[in-house]
């Protein structure tokens, strides 16, 4: 199989376009002779025009290689709607910028536009547009032919190609863990992972001020919960302690909302909080500064959020799961599907993917790119938390066991407990399952249940997972570092 070079070209110009390198896209097409033409949307930008958000759609498609009829359309019509409001200054210096340089074979089209843009007075209609059409008639017209230019196509191909790649190397064994150097062909050395089981540290917040959501960095190197009171508290894991080396925390300015926080979602350098009154925001871990805030868009309760493997997308879920773009600030996609609120959802390593787990007892796959569902599977009882484990995913429903699927989402082995189980995480060659004042651990492999540790309170709430170290809270306020 020979792949070819345009190909190439053309994922590499992809990747430069979504990632926001323009200067380097720009480069790359004048060198190869190669453009796209790509948009998220055509119905997106065929409504920018009819809209006439002029400036949004230069912007669109500033490094786009339309035929000449077509930028002349699209420019002509522009110039004639300043003209029509009296902006003749902005007409005739977009005309000097923009028509003029790329456009001068259309003389005689050019002579008239010069020619109305100079006009003095007042002009009708007519002289201006020469036909019967109405503004919206017009502009649609225009984007037809703009639309027609362009292309659509899945995101991130030159990432899902790469996943689908690193996933037929593990599967022959040809690597062995999932930490890989693309660059070099190296797999990665992982650190050693034990199973976790002695508690290390008990913290007692104020019922008022209990921590109420939790999570890690990829990284393993910061805990981050968020409280009941809004605050947002950035720790160090293998001190127990709020971290004193952020200048922010130590400035008593910490990230917060005014309301009380319910789900966190992070990568080493982004995080996203939700709190109970439906906003969303965005933050930077290492200033602590709020780069977007998110209001409700959804009609019911809104459950979930994730910060996507593109970190320019958000994923928002009450009953049904949004996929916002930060940049834009527009809904992408919607997946659709459940029916009752999704507690707990996770994106594959390569994005191509979104696991969803709710309420309505469903465990739900989808399609990133295109919103359709790949996969559903109906459990006994509601979905309190689904979990990403080596390749397979285990879940965990209400009642007293957790269920682990393999990659192929079979049931593989039930991990069953004494008491009921509110969560789960798993890690290595180990799985636990939290309940009301246990902690139970299992051997991922035979099932076989290894410890039960017992803890300080008998109302837990939840539990995340770092770096051979767990985290779980309480809703009396205890905080419990295990490992």
């Amino acid at each position: 199989m020979e792949i070819n070079r345009n190909d190439v070209i053309k994922l590499i110009l992809q990747f430069l376009q979504e990632n926001g390198f323009k200067k380097s896209q720009e480069e790359l097409q004048k060198e190869s002779g190669i453009c796209l033409n790509l948009v998220d949307s055509k119905q997106n930008l065929k409504k920018d025009i009819i809209d006439g958000k002029w400036d949004q759609v230069l912007n669109q498609i500033k490094l786009f290689n339309f035929t000449g009829d077509t930028l002349l359309d699209l420019y002509e019509l522009i110039v004639q709607e300043l003209v029509e409001v009296n902006e003749t200054q902005s007409a005739h210096q977009f005309f000097l910028q923009m028509i003029v340089p790329s456009l001068q074979e259309y003389k005689e089209r050019l002579l008239k536009l010069d020619y109305l843009i100079r006009k003095p007075g007042k002009l009708s209609m007519n002289e201006i547009y020469n036909d019967n059409l109405s503004k919206e008639q017009r502009r649609s017209k225009v984007a037809d032919r703009v639309i027609s230019e362009c292309i659509e196509a899945p995101a991130c191909r030159l990432l899902e190609l790469i996943g689908d790649s690193l996933r037929h190397l593990n599967a022959n064994k040809i690597i062995t863990n999932n930490k890989y150097d693309l660059f070099m062909g190296l797999g990665q050395s992982e650190q050693k992972v034990t199973q976790i089981s002695r508690i290390e540290k008990v913290i007692k917040y104020s019922e008022k001020m209990r921590v109420n959501c939790a999570t890690f960095t990829p990284d393993g190197q910061n805990l981050i919960t968020g409280s009941i009171d809004g605050i947002i508290e950035v720790w160090d894991p293998t001190k127990y302690s709020v971290r004193n080396d952020i200048e922010y925390q130590v400035n008593d300015q910490y990230m917060m909302h005014n309301n009380c926080i319910i789900n966190l979602s992070a990568n080493n350098e982004l995080l996203v909080s939700l709190d109970n009154n439906g906003q969303v925001k965005v933050w930077k871990l290492k200033t602590g500064k709020c780069l977007k805030i998110i209001e409700s868009t959804h009609p019911k309760q809104i459950a979930s959020v994730l910060l996507g493997k593109d970190p320019q997308q958000i994923f928002i879920a009450s009953d049904y799961i949004q996929l916002f773009a930060l940049k834009s600030g527009i809904t992408q996609k919607q997946y659709r599907g459940h029916s009752g609120l999704i507690q707990s959802m996770f994106q594959s390593s390569e994005g191509s993917r979104i696991y969803s787990g709710a309420l309505d007892q469903y465990f739900k796959v989808w399609d990133t790119h295109s919103g359709e569902q790949i996969y559903s599977l109906k459990l006994e009882t509601a979905l309190e938390k689904i979990f990403y484990i080596q390749g397979s995913v285990l879940l965990c429903p209400r009642g007293k066991q957790m269920v682990l699927l393999n990659s192929n989402f079979q049931e593989v082995k039930r991990y069953h407990s004494e008491s009921e189980l509110i969560s789960c995480v798993a890690q290595g060659d180990f799985a636990y399952g939290l309940g009301q004042g246990q902690l139970y651990s299992y051997e991922v492999k035979s099932g076989i249940g290894l410890k039960l540790l017992k803890l300080p309170s008998e109302n837990m709430q939840d539990i995340c997972i770092g770096q051979n170290v767990i985290f779980c809270y309480s809703q009396n306020g205890h905080l419990i570092f295990i490992q």
